[in-house]
């Protein structure tokens, strides 16, 4: 290298580190970087050694040669940026004598020979570091010094997300994480949000059964999904102190201590490899979050696009590669590295997407790996740091290809599988025919009639009952009905409300439900309805009638609702309408099993479709 390109190095060093400097400095309080889980990180001492223990590949980030006559004139100070703390630093004397170089106040153990090369390893940090060399300068004498990292940062990703209690799959993904961890350095287990609601037995014990099991995988991280707050302020806090790892909300503020003991959640966190370099995490929460709105008072959400631009340029200037782990789905997320663009690999949630290989957005990969435990994603990054370029593998397995169950995972599941066994298997009732899913989106169905009049139930003079098709997941076979099997149909552990609408809000709720996909979106209790559609299915006009009488626009009625759409999910304009009357529900659950058990006394006889919702086209 010649001297003006060393000087230009080392002025770009030097920049570098004041502008990293300066980044910490205007940081607010609240990035706090934190060290990661036992066993998911590796994080230096004080004063502990790395040792080159494999062949590593290095390149040269500072070169100096001082001569007799610039040491004359004192000792020189200089700042040079390392990414690593492993290092190597070599000396080459020609002529001085004397010689005395520290790094960060160590003193190195330089001999007045040529040809030394000395391990920083434990004396160097990731940062600005402080070289300072001193020595008798006889006329003419020389000495170059030389500092080199590895060249590379490599780091294995495994990844779940939406696991909604799915707790069978997790003892096999749990020794294939382990396999994983015995083959390669620096393998971390991140989680992309939504762990709870789906499963009654993490449900009913608030999803205490999941952390246990995911404490037991050695997880890095969670980005914060909508269902983690679906048990409520003080269970979401409950779990997240019982958890042996960070839960990321980077776009998450707590605004008011005293209206949640919800505590501030962690933006992001710093992983330090085996080498000592950086990789930053930070995570993204859909916003707003599709949950009941009492789970989140004194929380703001805030865009997750525009946070995902400043998280990004400020990690970069604290890591050397930078993974967003996100809430939001598929497209938001490409919306995401559309933004942020300095962005290294996007590990994603949300939207239950089965990506086999990365999507690629603005040069941006995007994994995620479906839903329910079903798929264990893996993604191999390494960043050439000399190049500043990456290369991306990744793969899912499906979960049941998997052979081998971790033990210690597989006891909890199974422990706390025996102890809900007599509650989820109690006998509800008795379905006499079939209640299906299909033709949910063409007219009224015998399942969704069943809840939908479950919905009104636990409220005195509610006029109509609307539940939402989403909200309905499987079908009840003829025969026995238990706990278990209603939990299979409404997984989400909803609750119930009662809006007070007029009969013009009604039919806007009506229009709305029909027009967003030009199909069937609510089943209906209480009230009929006939849509007049087009050839293309859109609609022209509604025909409603509550209790048998034609909808009275001035009118007030009584409307049951569960927490999703009363708290604006799917577009539901309930919120604008004021506040729920009445909020004392059960969960939608244990409402259905009661209506079952004491409304019909057990017997479950809907028929296939009783002519509450038709669509008819108008030629």
């Amino acid at each position: 290298m010649t001297r003006p390109l060393r000087r230009t190095a080392l002025a770009l060093l030097a920049a570098l580190a004041l502008l990293a400097a300066l980044a910490l400095l205007a940081t607010p309080a609240l990035w706090t970087a934190y060290s990661a889980a036992p066993g998911t990180a590796t994080a230096a001492a004080a004063g502990s050694t790395r040792p080159w223990a494999r062949a590593i590949e290095t390149f040269p980030i500072y070169s100096r040669t001082v001569t007799s006559e610039a040491l004359r004139a004192g000792a020189i100070d200089e700042t040079v940026f390392i990414r690593a703390e492993v290092a190597k630093l070599s000396f080459d004397n020609q002529g001085l004598t004397g010689v005395t170089v520290a790094i960060n106040g160590h003193e190195l153990p330089l001999e007045d020979r040529p040809g030394a090369v000395l391990d920083l390893s434990g004396l160097v940090r990731w940062g600005p570091n402080r070289i300072r060399i001193a020595a008798r300068a006889p006329p003419g004498a020389s000495a170059t010094i030389g500092i080199e990292i590895p060249r590379f940062i490599s780091a294995v990703f495994l990844h779940t997300n939406d696991i909604h209690g799915a707790l069978d799959g997790l003892a096999a993904q749990a020794a294939e994480i382990r396999r994983v961890r015995a083959a390669h350095s620096n393998v971390y287990f991140v989680v992309a949000g939504d762990v709870f609601s789906g499963n009654p037995v993490a449900d009913l014990n608030a999803g205490r059964p999941v952390i246990e099991a995911l404490n037991a995988m050695g997880v890095a991280a969670l980005a914060t999904g909508n269902h983690e707050f679906d048990h409520g302020p003080a269970e979401t806090q409950l779990r997240r102190s019982e958890s042996a790892f960070p839960w990321l909300g980077a776009n998450i503020r707590v605004v008011n201590r005293t209206a949640t003991p919800i505590a501030p959640f962690d933006p992001y966190l710093i992983l330090v490899t085996d080498l000592g370099q950086r990789i930053a995490l930070f995570g993204l929460t859909e916003t707003p979050p599709s949950t009941r709105r009492q789970n989140v008072v004194g929380l703001e959400f805030l865009d997750p696009v525009t946070l995902a631009r400043v998280m990004a340029a400020q990690l970069r200037q604290q890591a050397d590669l930078v993974v967003a782990v996100t809430h939001l789905g598929v497209e938001v997320d490409r919306e995401v590295a559309r933004a942020a663009g300095d962005l290294d690999l996007i590990i994603g949630g949300h939207s239950h997407t089965v990506l086999r290989a990365p999507v690629i957005e603005n040069r941006v990969p995007i994994v995620q790996a479906g839903a329910n435990s079903l798929f264990l994603g893996q993604v191999e990054l390494v960043r050439d740091l000399s190049a500043r370029r990456n290369s991306v593998s990744a793969r899912l397995t499906e979960t049941r290809a998997l052979r081998d169950e971790d033990a210690a995972v597989r006891a909890i599941v199974e422990r706390w599988n025996a102890r809900m066994v007599a509650a989820l298997d109690r006998r509800i009732g008795h379905a006499a025919t079939p209640l299906a899913r299909e033709n949910l989106t063409t007219q009224d169905v015998g399942l969704g009639n069943l809840i939908a009049d479950a919905t009104r139930a636990p409220f005195e003079r509610a006029d109509v009952g609307l539940m939402n098709n989403g909200g309905i997941r499987a079908p009840i076979p003829a025969g026995p009905i238990t706990l278990r099997s209603l939990y299979g149909v409404m997984p989400f552990a909803n609750y119930f409300m009662l809006f007070e609408v007029t009969g013009d809000q009604l039919r806007e709720v009506m229009r709305t439900s029909y027009s967003r996909r030009n199909q069937v979106d609510l089943q209906v209790s209480g009230m009929t309805i006939r849509y007049l559609v087009d050839a293309e299915r859109r609609l022209l006009d509604a025909e409603i009638t509550v209790a048998g009488r034609p909808l009275d626009p001035s009118r007030r009625y009584r409307v049951a609702v569960n927490d999703y759409m009363g708290t604006g999910g799917g577009g539901y304009p309930f919120p604008a309408f004021g506040p729920p009357v009445d909020t004392s529900s059960g969960t939608d659950v244990l409402e259905l099993a009661a209506f079952i058990e004491k409304t019909l006394r057990g017997m479950v006889n809907y028929q296939p479709t009783e002519g509450r919702i038709r669509v008819e086209v108008r030629r």
